[in-house]
């Protein structure tokens, strides 16, 4: 008798997506966000900002909303977790 080759059939999974700059490539993240992938696998915008020592050791700055900052960093950051507009204004503003 001839026998047959068995065949292991790999359960069939979605793709998923590794590639960040092909995952990314249709999503335009506002508010300096960048496009990550994120634990689920799907592309998503992430407010991660580096802010440098220096940055993080400057001068307090004073945004549009009437709020103080520890520096402009901190300010960018806010404006992109809150996905709002916000500007450099005179300190004395925020006093």
């Amino acid at each position: 008798t001839m026998s047959t080759p068995s065949v292991t059939r790999l359960p069939t999974t979605v793709a998923q997506v590794t590639n960040t700059q092909e995952a990314c490539k249709d999503i335009h993240c506002d508010f300096e966000a960048t496009c990550e992938i994120g634990p689920d696998r799907y592309p998503r915008c992430s407010c991660k900002f580096d802010c440098t020592e220096e940055e993080i050791n400057s001068a307090p700055v004073c945004g549009s909303d009437f709020k103080i900052y520890s520096s402009s960093c901190a300010m960018k950051m806010e404006a992109c977790q809150r996905q709002q507009e916000l500007r450099l204004r005179p300190l004395d503003l925020c006093q």
